[in-house]
């Protein structure tokens, strides 16, 4: 297990004693809970106005694993949703993986694809067929992190590729000669 892997692990089995341990911290969790399952649809997806249901509803599945790991019926109807769906790029794939890993899904293929979908020069662009930008290769990395199978080189390959496009002030564009 990485450092990094780690700590993240240690945060999640930590989050749940904190909000116990502040109850009035805790109330802003309980009503963005309360507004998730309220807006989620009977086919356990979130719609949003802004992104892709598959997207909303990988963030959704991921913020409820990190606050409401007992609402099982929710989650497993949008792990359901999500493994049903129509894989469209590499954003979506990666969002997919990162949610359904959470839900001790088998996401071998998803893994294994979203690998192939990589530029030979490093990091992920947004289909294979697109050049590799900083968004999709920072989901792709945060997505295969500790897979197995997954070549380290590569993975280090295309954090070279996403740290070269940092800029001076620390951020990063979306795409790889965009703005911030």
């Amino acid at each position: 297990m990485t450092t990094k892997r780690l700590r993240i692990t240690v945060l999640l089995l930590l989050l749940p004693l904190a909000l116990a341990a502040r109850p009035a911290a805790a109330q802003p969790a309980a009503r963005g809970v309360e507004f998730l399952l309220g807006r989620q649809a009977a086919d356990g997806r979130w719609d949003s106005p802004s992104v892709r249901p598959a997207h909303a509803t990988a963030e959704a599945l991921l913020a409820l694993q990190a606050v409401a790991p007992t609402e099982a019926g929710a989650r497993s109807a949008a792990a359901g949703f999500l493994e049903a769906g129509e894989i469209l790029d590499s954003d979506d794939r990666a969002r997919r993986l990162l949610a359904l890993a959470g839900e001790g899904r088998d996401v071998s293929a998803l893994a294994a694809a979203l690998f192939t979908d990589r530029d030979p020069r490093g990091g992920w662009g947004l289909t294979a067929e697109f050049r590799a930008d900083p968004l999709d290769t920072s989901l792709a990395l945060l997505a295969l992190d500790g897979r197995p199978g997954i070549d380290n080189e590569v993975m280090r390959r295309a954090l070279g590729r996403l740290l070269g496009t940092q800029r001076p002030d620390g951020g990063f564009p979306c795409v790889e000669a965009g703005d911030q």
